[in-house]
């Protein structure tokens, strides 16, 4: 399914492409064709990329070295230190 709409939005970000190739030679504006195919873009890969996944384990993190503030501190530091 996530493939399918993946997919779904390069095919619109294609004939976004194509209005605004048409609109352009045409003499006239550009605009809504090109800001809809950049956020079919940016849509598709936040989709493609599994955004809902990481930003779980973003949050899970920071749950964790919120109440375990030291270790984050000490695990920087030992990375400074090499």
């Amino acid at each position: 399914m996530r493939n399918g709409f993946y997919v779904s939005c390069g095919i619109a970000m294609a004939i976004c492409v194509a209005w605004a190739g048409i609109a352009g030679l045409a003499k006239k504006p550009i605009f809504w064709p090109e800001a809809l195919a950049l956020e079919f873009f940016a849509v598709s890969w936040l989709v493609k990329g599994r955004v809902e996944q990481t930003a779980a384990a973003v949050r899970r993190r920071t749950l964790y070295y919120g109440r375990h503030a030291g270790q984050l501190v000490a695990k920087a530091l030992s990375a400074i230190r090499g």
